[in-house]
């Protein structure tokens, strides 16, 4: 029984190491095509996060979004704030139909699947998302942020996501 188990952890891992120098690739490409679209300028001057977004036609209406969710936190809660601009250069909306919501690239890079997210709450869940992305690349290091994290590691970041949200709530 436990040689299984330790059989699929191999495999995990393996699969994991394997996959390492494809993120690397997709995220240099992601910093490149970030910094060849033009940023949302207020974000940029004031926290010094490129918030980008390839499908912008003008109106800066996704942007705008997390231009206002960092705000948010700026008021009120610098701490989270400060661990999101530490941690992210570049926050990248993108078009994609994946099942992921928020992805943490490494070296900076944080994208977010703009239609993933509710349109209900929508600066809520973005704060949320961030939030999670954030403390999960604090958590697990510079070089670690390519492998899968922990369980552990997701418990203390939704831990931190429930104490922000409930923080806003009550806002």
């Amino acid at each position: 029984m436990t040689t299984k188990v330790k059989l699929k952890e191999f495999r995990y891992w393996a699969f994991s190491i394997s996959t390492l120098p494809v993120r690397f690739l997709f995220n240099c490409i992601f910093i490149l095509w970030a910094y060849r679209l033009t940023p949302y300028p207020t974000a940029f001057e004031k926290f010094g996060v490129r918030v980008v977004d390839p499908e912008d036609d003008g109106t800066c209406n996704y942007t705008r979004k997390v231009y206002v969710a960092l705000e948010l936190l700026n008021r009120h809660d610098q701490e989270k704030f400060e661990i999101i601009r530490k941690n992210f250069r570049i926050i990248f909306l993108k078009p994609a139909n994946s099942n992921k919501v928020a992805f943490y690239w490494g070296f900076g890079v944080c994208s977010l699947n703009k239609r993933k997210i509710p349109e209900s709450n929508y600066t809520g869940s973005l704060i949320g998302w961030l939030v999670y992305e954030a403390f999960k690349a604090k958590s697990k290091g510079k070089f670690r942020s390519y492998l899968p994290a922990s369980e552990k590691v997701r418990n203390l970041c939704m831990e931190e996501v429930r104490r922000t949200q409930q923080k806003f709530n009550e806002i």
